[in-house]
């Protein structure tokens, strides 16, 4: 619903963006607390690899909605026992986020795909149901941002989604 809601005024042009200097590596934090139980509950690890202060130039809201939607998709498609690996990095010009799960994984085809609005959607391994809606708002958010977006397979099984967003204006 939250999706539905973020989109839809996203689409009205109802989200500013206003990027400014922000702590990278708290908003990945907060994140991974809150998603931390709904892992659990599927036996699946967080594990954080970043440095403790990277600052970058993002609009917060924006980037807090990204970074919880893709966490959530990863531990939708994790098998119990998983893992999911968060990591950031700063590369003098851009930050590059990387979040790795050994889920079910996406062929090339699906891949292709997961940005498009009239995709099929399919079930997370626990039975969770989606709109389909959250990459799309993440890739809007993230190009808001002067940010790259994309994903690829894991070895040797997953998904890794990749974003990046600008070090300074």
């Amino acid at each position: 619903m939250e999706n539905l809601l973020v989109w839809a005024r996203s689409q009205m042009n109802k989200s500013d963006c206003s990027p400014r200097m922000n702590n990278l590596s708290e908003l990945l934090s907060k994140n991974i607390e809150l998603k931390r139980v709904a892992a659990e509950h599927k036996e699946i690890t967080l594990i954080a690899k970043f440095p403790e202060n990277i600052e970058a130039y993002f609009d917060l809201d924006m980037i807090d909605t990204v970074i919880r939607n893709i966490l959530s998709n990863a531990i939708k498609f994790s098998e119990p026992g998983g893992k999911i690996v968060i990591l950031a990095e700063d590369q003098k010009e851009e930050v590059i986020i990387e979040i790795a799960d050994s889920g079910i994984g996406l062929n090339e085809e699906e891949i292709g795909k997961l940005f498009e609005i009239d995709k099929e959607t399919r079930r997370g391994t626990g039975g969770e149901k989606g709109t389909g809606l959250g990459l799309i708002i993440c890739k809007e958010f993230i190009e808001k941002n002067f940010g790259k977006i994309w994903v690829t397979p894991n070895s040797p099984k997953g998904t890794v989604v990749h974003f990046t967003i600008p070090v300074k204006k």
